[in-house]
């Protein structure tokens, strides 16, 4: 659910830039934050210290926070998918799904059109496609009740 989605996202969002960590460090204090913004926020500080809670730090005490720079990650990731399927925008070339392809039966984008996957392949126009579709299952619905009277 979205309510879920947003205090995961909290989580994962760096308190100095307000953007999802990139690169994320912990401190010994265990609060994160970007290793690109913890680094600019000492450099305009005298003494190195945790932006949150204020405890004094050394540069060598910046541990690369692997595990949280794999979940944020793979939440973009997955946020990129969800945000194409709802969008009819294609998962791989973020490119808007505009063709019809007949061997494969899927919506592509024009790039996909391009690509070996789809070489030699049939497309039309995606409108066209669903209103084939469309007059394709009338046609069927009518036979069926045809069939059964």
């Amino acid at each position: 659910s979205k309510g879920s989605t947003e205090g995961l996202e909290d989580e994962m969002t760096c308190c100095v830039c307000q953007e999802l960590f990139k690169d994320p460090v912990t401190l010994r204090c265990g609060h994160n934050f970007c290793q690109e913004c913890v680094r600019e926020y000492w450099k305009e500080k005298t003494s190195q210290s945790c932006p949150i809670c204020r405890a004094d730090f050394a540069f060598s005490d910046l541990k690369i926070n692997y595990t949280l720079r794999n979940i944020v990650e793979t939440y973009k990731k997955e946020g990129k998918k969800s945000k194409a399927q709802s969008e009819s925008i294609c998962s791989e070339h973020e490119e808007k799904l505009k063709l019809h392809c007949l061997e494969d039966q899927e919506a592509i984008c024009v790039v996909c059109q391009t690509s070996r996957k789809h070489k030699n392949h049939t497309f039309l126009p995606i409108k066209e496609a669903a209103q084939e579709f469309k007059k394709w299952h009338e046609d069927r619905q009518e036979i069926e009740e045809t069939r059964y009277k």
